[in-house]
């Protein structure tokens, strides 16, 4: 009696530790899709990756041998040559940033044509704050 208890024991027991070890290798699945998924890196150009080097680098050495004062959080923040230096920097970074993910004029002339068509005003003066792609129509382009 006390044999077949132990048998049925021991067979609850692999039975459970198979569906455990079943449910973890799907769980490890979803996983390994989502993060293949995430691994989208933004578009970048070999002079970008240079400046943000540079950046960090500036900005690192500054940190230790430049102007810096304490912020009413109680960071760090560059002050008087040292921030000038660092956002000057800054600055080319994001400019480059832009002009990588700027769209063709081609297609930024046409955008303002069709606003200018709809306004019926011919000399609108159409600016915009940003020319980059909508990710979420960017592989799904909109027929125009």
């Amino acid at each position: 009696m006390a044999n077949k208890k132990y048998i049925a024991g021991a067979g609850i027991f692999v039975a459970v530790t198979g569906l455990v070890l079943i449910a973890g290798l799907q769980i490890g699945k979803g996983n390994a899709v989502s993060a293949a998924v995430q691994t989208d890196a933004p578009p970048t150009s070999e002079k970008i990756e240079t400046l943000k080097t540079d950046l960090d680098k500036m900005a690192q050495y500054e940190l230790a041998h430049g102007c810096t004062t304490i912020n009413q959080f109680g960071r760090k923040e560059f002050c008087g040559e040292s921030k000038q230096k660092v956002d000057t920097l800054h600055a080319q970074l994001v400019t480059e940033v832009k002009k990588l993910e700027q769209r063709d004029p081609a297609v930024i002339a046409a955008i303002t044509a069709n606003i200018r068509n709809l306004t019926d005003d011919s000399g609108l003066a159409v600016e915009f704050d940003s020319s980059a792609a909508n990710p979420y129509t960017v592989n799904n382009p909109v027929r125009t």
